[in-house]
């Protein structure tokens, strides 16, 4: 209803001119959910206006994709718009396929027959980040290679995730994918071995091996040549192997503090760390950390570190000078 007198605007001009500054107005509006031209200025304020239409306009096409493919539309809010509209419009393949281009998340609302369809599924699998919109699919096309590859290997067929093959060109794109694998490819070293090489991951693929493979101490190697936190899902008996822990250090010094006690107090191991990260110095032994080979390596390549040696080294005047750049004899 609208409330506000005028001389020179008719009602329907008001509820347009109110509804162009707040789209969300509409929902109050409830004589002009009817109307096509308060409904379409609403909704190019505001897309999700068009859930207030009325059921009439929510079957019209224009107004539908004025809403679908305004420009503030992003993906994974498509669906609350595609969801709303008539029974007739989402199961219109022709519209279907311009709202999953926009939002492939929109499949989830798609009607059965039409998630069955491969050209609507593979067009919502296009962009980025839309490796999820295959847990919609169908069956039959959660099982079609060409289908799956675009997707999640979480939502392919279970044919698929025992297919050798496959698992691994999934593992390349993403090494966490590994977890939906079936078992035996869990155990394989060559799927595995793809997996903890792919350099996008979060060096989680390993967590993922079978208890066989987490104990192969090469594959671990590769492993933590490529992701630094790698070193935590080795099996524990290689989390004591030094071989591991100077390769991990070599490129993670930080990760000195993941390291054993004991091996914290090898001087090896912490020269490697701190040469690579200086303040890895801080987790270092007591006893290193007043070593004046361990500190001075920290020291020169970051005088921060200083920070972390022993009191007596903190007072040393060489290494004080050092952090300064200041020697006493200028």
């Amino acid at each position: 209803m609208i409330d506000c007198k005028s001389k020179f605007y008719t009602d329907t001009e008001i509820a347009i001119m109110r509804v162009a500054r707040d789209g969300d107005a509409l929902k109050r509006l409830k004589d002009y959910r009817n109307n096509k031209e308060v409904v379409k200025a609403a909704i190019n304020n505001l897309p999700q206006a068009f859930s207030y239409a009325s059921e009439e306009l929510r079957d019209d096409e224009e107004i539908f994709l004025a809403a679908m493919l305004h420009s503030d539309i992003r993906e994974g809010y498509g669906g609350d718009i595609f969801k709303c509209a008539s029974e007739r419009l989402r199961s219109d393949k022709e519209i279907v396929l311009q709202a999953v281009e926009k939002d492939g998340w929109c499949l989830e609302f798609v009607p059965d027959e039409l998630k069955a369809d491969k050209e609507i599924v593979l067009k919502a699998l296009e962009g980025y980040n839309l490796l999820g919109v295959l847990q919609w699919a169908s069956d039959e096309l959660k099982a079609d290679k060409e289908v799956a590859k675009k997707g999640w290997l979480e939502f392919a067929s279970d044919d698929l995730k025992a297919d050798k093959n496959f698992v691994i060109e999934a593992v390349c794109m993403w090494g966490e994918a590994l977890e939906f694998a079936a078992n035996k490819l869990k155990d394989d070293k060559d799927v595995v071995l793809a997996a903890v090489q792919e350099r996008l991951g979060d060096g989680e693929a390993l967590k993922f091996a079978s208890e066989r493979l987490r104990k192969d101490k090469d594959l671990a190697l590769v492993a933590v040549n490529h992701k630094y936190n790698a070193y935590e899902h080795v099996d524990e008996t290689l989390k004591h192997d030094k071989d591991i822990i100077l390769a991990t250090l070599k490129e993670f010094g930080w990760m000195l503090s993941k390291v054993p006690k004991k091996l914290q107090n090898d001087k090896d191991i912490v020269l490697v760390a701190v040469e690579n990260y200086p303040t890895a110095l801080e987790f270092a032994s007591k006893k290193l950390k007043a070593d004046k080979d361990v500190v001075l390596a920290a020291v020169l390549r970051n005088v921060e570190a200083l920070e972390f040696a022993s009191d007596e080294l903190q007072s040393d005047q060489a290494l004080k000078y050092l952090k300064r750049g200041y020697w006493g004899d200028d």
